[in-house]
This record gives C-alpha cells, structure tokens and sequence, in this order.
C-alpha cells in the first residue's frame, strides 16, 4: 500500500501510470484519472471545509481534460461527470442561500417553494459566473 502510495504521488505521472495499467483499469480512462489526480494534490489543502469545491474543481480539472478526448467510453464518462458538475453546483448554491439566510437580521422563515426559488436563482447566477 505504501509502495502504490508513492508511485501515485510521484511528480510526472511515471508510476501512476504503471499502477493504472497493472490495476487492468480500462485505458480509455487513464486521462481522466491523471487528471482527477493532479487535481486533487493541487487543491487538496484548499479546501474550504464543505467538500464541494474540491470535488467541483476536479470534475472541471477532468471534463476539460477529456473535453478533446472522442470515443463511446468517453461521452459516457463525460456524461457522468456532467451530472457530478451540476450535482456539485447544487450543492454550492443551497450552501450559498443558507449563508446568506443565516446572515439576515431578523431570520426570516421560507416555506419549501421560496427556498426553491432562491436555490434556483442562485444556481443561475452561479452558472452565469462561470460562463
């Protein structure tokens, strides 16, 4: 476990490669592993305690990794990673309401179609700033 430890942390890929192809994972795949990898040691220590942007960044790292990669195995990867990018933006915008509605002076109660409402529009904005 710490010999494969090593060779995934190694600098250049080299080992992980090794590991990837003697783990018989489908080779179709090994970029979007390396990516998912450099990712995750780039960002690792940045995270912001909610979990969301690490996983958010590394499906973008790994969709724009992939991105120029054409095969049938790919569009269904990318696919799947699609629904974890909009799952993960989700996630970010109902974090993001909940603050702002912990910040306001009195509380304020929302029924469940507001709280919608406000996720949407904060989904929507989110996904405008990134565009």
């Amino acid at each position: 476990l710490q010999k494969a430890s090593g060779l995934v942390h190694a600098r250049g890929g080299i080992g992980f490669r090794a590991l990837y192809r003697k783990a018989g994972l489908p080779m179709a795949y090994e970029p979007a592993f390396e990516a998912a990898l450099a990712a995750w040691q780039e960002f690792g220590a940045d995270l912001t305690g909610n979990g969301s942007t690490l996983s958010r960044r590394m499906v973008e790292r790994v969709l724009t990794s992939c991105a120029s990669i054409e095969s049938a195995e790919m569009d269904r990867l990318m696919a799947l990673l699609l629904r974890y990018q909009a799952e993960a933006a989700r996630h970010e915008a109902r974090l993001t309401v909940s603050d702002m509605l912990e910040s306001m002076a009195p509380p304020v109660s929302l029924d469940a179609d507001d709280l919608e409402l406000h996720l949407e529009q904060a989904l929507a904005l989110e996904f405008r700033q990134a565009a």
